[in-house]
C-alpha cells in the first residue's frame, strides 16, 4: 500500500496526491489527511479500519478498491448562495481520479456519523490539473458532505 498525508488550507486550490494522480478541490474544508492505494496485495480497509462488510460487499460485486482517502478536517455549513470553485461549494468536495481507457469507477463517502453514499462521474468541460498525464481520462466526482450527527 502507498501512503501519502496532505494538508486542507480551505482555500480552492487543487491538492493533487502524488502517488496516485488524484486531484482535490475542498474550499471549506481546513485540515489534514491521508490517502492510501492499493497494489494487488492490500487490503486498504486497514486504513479506515472499517468492518470487513464493505470488503465482502465489493469482492461480492467482483469490484475492488483501489484508493481510500481519509480527512479529518470539521465539514463546513452549507454554503451560502454561490460557489467557491466553478462547481464546487464550501461544503463540498471535488475529487478527479485518473482512469484507464475501459474502467469504470465509482466514490463512496462516509460521513463522520457512519453514512455511505454512492457518488458516479460528472461530466466536466476541463480536468483539474495533474501530472497524471498518461491516464486515459480523468474522472471527476461531486460530493456534498454531510454533517455528523455530533455537528449538527
Amino acid at each position: 500500500m502507498s501512503v501519502e498525508t496532505f494538508s486542507l488550507p480551505g482555500d480552492a486550490r487543487p491538492i493533487e496526491l502524488e502517488k496516485s494522480g488524484i486531484t482535490l478541490v475542498a474550499p471549506g474544508l481546513i485540515g489534514a489527511g491521508t490517502g492510501a492505494t492499493a497494489d494487488p496485495q492490500t487490503n486498504l480497509r486497514s486504513l479506515t479500519r472499517d468492518a470487513t462488510e464493505a470488503d465482502r460487499a465489493l469482492a461480492e460485486a467482483g469490484l475492488e478498491e483501489r484508493h481510500t482517502i481519509v480527512i479529518e478536517a470539521p465539514t463546513p455549513p452549507a454554503a451560502a448562495a454561490g460557489r467557491s470553485f466553478g462547481a464546487v461549494a464550501d461544503d463540498e468536495l471535488a475529487v478527479q481520479v485518473p482512469l484507464a481507457e475501459k474502467e469504470v469507477a465509482f466514490l463512496i463517502y462516509t460521513d463522520e456519523a457512519g453514512r455511505a453514499s454512492f457518488h458516479y462521474r460528472r461530466k466536466v468541460a476541463e480536468v483539474l490539473p495533474t501530472r497524471a498525464t498518461t491516464a486515459a481520462r480523468q474522472d471527476q466526482f461531486l460530493v456534498p458532505l454531510r454533517r455528523g450527527a455530533s455537528q449538527a
